[in-house]
């Protein structure tokens, strides 16, 4: 039944690989694998008092776009996302899955509470996917398409709130 997994897989991981490119709001990628800092905006503290021990938002920031590699890294392939999923739907899950992984390890460094806020739900709605997307390995049959654009629509919010602090 590969050809169900494909059928199932494709369009979900294709909707994953859109969204990386909001992942932790967008902000570039430098070319050494290093995170750059993001700006912020809206008033939110850029910096934490020296020695305060708090982390700044900046620093919550690159720490999540850290953690959003892996989304970068999979939006950023020269195969095309579809062929991808089509060739290997259970490696393109695992990836989802291990890039989901990473960013919750991520989310869980931010103590900056602006920046926490709108990575827990991220950090929710990414293991929420990665689940979803393994539901549809195991049960092509089954594949919810409204469950997929759902999961994609809540993927986006999670993004662009993360945007509305990081960016």
């Amino acid at each position: 039944m590969p050809s169900l997994r494909i059928t199932a897989i494709a369009p979900a991981v294709l909707a994953i690989l859109l969204l990386s490119g909001c992942a932790a709001g967008g902000a570039p990628v430098a070319d050494s694998g290093a995170p750059e800092p993001t700006a912020t905006q809206g008033g939110a503290d850029e910096t934490a008092p020296e020695g305060s021990g708090e982390q700044s938002t900046e620093e919550a920031c690159a720490i999540l776009q850290s953690g959003a590699q892996e989304f970068v890294d999979i939006s950023s392939r020269e195969q095309d996302a579809a062929a991808w999923a089509a060739e290997d739907p259970a490696g393109a899950v695992a990836e989802v899955r291990a890039a989901a992984d990473a960013f919750a390890a991520g989310a869980a460094q931010v103590t900056n509470a602006d920046v926490a806020a709108v990575a827990a739900p991220a950090e929710e709605a990414m293991t929420a996917y990665a689940e979803f997307l393994e539901d549809v390995l195991a049960n092509p049959l089954e594949a919810d398409a409204q469950g997929m654009a759902a999961q994609a629509q809540t993927l986006g919010e999670t993004f662009t709130a993360i945007g509305g602090v990081c960016d």
